[in-house]
């Protein structure tokens, strides 16, 4: 692992001292500079009495350097790393992941190609697709992104997410996902999907079959930046749809639908998100696929769930983000409870610079 982080380290050092190599030919440089993210979560639940989920305490420290070069109009490459420890862990880095990919940007396109991070492309999709532990462990895509229109506007998205290559151990897999967005003063309209593709193994594996899960949420609502006293108000109500089959097997093609339900507010720094779910249970194949197929909250498995969050922005800017929050679970006629600490740090300078490859 310590070779890796140095064979990383070389490598941005190379680029920065001599970023024209790793360009296309004749690229006139506009800029290049360098990030640094840095992330401390600390994410406790109290899911001891569910036969629905895990009760687990994550915590871990991340760090990710990446430099960037800017040429033409809109185009620039990113490459570093981001590396996890846990805390209380012996190992010197636990987990190691490259980041390497193309970016374009130019008024409302931007499209992202090769392994960058998630939080760059997946905004607005909630933890009924991806769980915390996602954003936390996989915080990176392998594939493609483009879009079309601001997040904060209208827009349409498309991407892809290699997740498994195919090998005598392991099953391939991808993901595929679509999302939209409209809005017309304090009124919008959000449309989400994603198709998770769960192959085989490239060695025959006795009673394996070939599996998908496809989500789909679409809201309506009303967004207000003030109203009185609270700020980023958010009123929306929708429909979850899915499809979950495993392939070849009788009587085991489900087509779960539901009605879903957003609440969120603001008072200056302290904030409340609040979302429920009622309809068909979700997952059914989740006591033989478990997690390896299901990625999103394991709660849905009910016919019906509701979370309410609690937080406290302590800091919040471009540059550093740290959030204390409490989350109030009520599922299996019960609650359930989890606390949380995130501590964001994102630091980046700039230096204009042109010159021409050979």
């Amino acid at each position: 692992m310590r070779r890796v982080i140095f064979t990383s380290f070389v490598f941005s050092v190379a680029m920065l001292f001599a970023p024209g190599a790793f360009l296309p030919l004749g690229a006139q440089i506009n800029a290049w500079g360098y990030s640094v993210g840095f992330e401390y979560f600390l994410d406790n639940t109290e899911f001891k009495r569910s036969n629905l989920t895990q009760d687990q305490t994550l915590s871990a420290v991340r760090l990710s350097p990446a430099l960037q070069l800017n040429w033409g109009e809109g185009h620039g490459f990113v490459a570093g790393f981001t590396a996890l420890r846990h805390t209380g862990s012996t190992a010197f880095v636990d987990d190691m992941q490259p980041v390497a990919y193309y970016r374009f940007e130019r008024k409302d396109q931007r499209l992202f190609a090769g392994l960058f991070p998630r939080s760059e492309a997946l905004k607005g999709y909630s933890d009924f697709f991806f769980q915390d532990s996602i954003a936390y462990f996989r915080p990176m895509l392998e594939g493609l992104f483009w879009q079309w229109g601001k997040t904060d506007a209208s827009f349409l998205n498309l991407w892809l997410d290699w997740t498994g290559r195919q090998t005598a151990s392991t099953r391939e897999a991808f993901w595929l996902g679509a999302s939209a967005g409209w809005r017309r003063g304090v009124f919008f309209t959000d449309f989400r999907s994603s198709l998770y593709h769960f192959a085989l193994t490239a060695s025959a594996v006795s009673g394996q079959r070939v599996c998908d899960y496809a989500l789909t949420e679409l809201s309506l609502g009303l967004r207000k930046e003030k109203l009185g006293p609270f700020e980023n108000v958010l009123v929306s109500f929708g429909s979850l749809a899915g499809l979950e089959r495993e392939r070849n097997v009788s009587g085991n093609t489900h087509l779960p639908v539901g009605m879903i339900g957003r609440l969120q507010l603001g008072f200056r720094r302290i904030g409340s998100d609040n979302v429920f779910y009622f309809g068909a249970p979700r997952m059914l194949l989740y006591p033989k696929l478990g997690n390896a197929f299901y990625w999103g909250n394991p709660f849905l498995r009910a016919s019906s769930y509701f979370r309410s969050k609690l937080y406290w922005d302590v800091f919040r800017s471009d540059a550093l983000h740290l959030q204390i929050a409490s989350r109030f679970h009520h599922s299996e006629l019960q609650w359930f409870f989890e606390q949380l600490l995130v501590l964001q740090l994102n630091l980046n300078r700039w230096w204009k610079k042109r010159f021409r490859t050979p």
